[in-house]
């Protein structure tokens, strides 16, 4: 079962990562148990990381890279929609990760 992960403090975290005017960059990789107002920058498998870790209180660890989280996703049962665009009709109250799949 995965974790209960609090909505209203990915919000606030991510508000605070902002508000410190981080940046995107690939492989910058936050420590887990930084203070969200010292991160400067991440890149996007990081930043999911960091969020769902911190929202949960250290329970939930996807783990690094959108690779291994996907694969995380997929083995832990979590739900999938259909299409990017049933997100829209999804319940507002839960957390979406959107993996694309790469071009083959």
């Amino acid at each position: 079962m995965i974790a209960a992960v609090s909505l209203s403090e990915i919000r606030r975290l991510y508000a605070n990562i902002v508000a410190n005017r981080a940046v995107y960059k690939y492989g910058m990789k936050p420590p887990m148990g930084a203070d969200s107002h010292t991160i400067t920058g991440a890149d996007c498998s990081a930043l999911s990381r960091y969020l769902l870790f911190k929202a949960s209180g250290g329970k939930l660890d996807i783990g690094d890279g959108s690779q291994n989280q996907r694969a995380w996703f997929e083995q832990s049962g979590a739900h999938q929609l259909a299409s990017y665009s049933d997100v829209l009709q999804a319940d507002p109250s839960r957390a979406f990760i959107c993996f694309l799949k790469p071009f083959t």
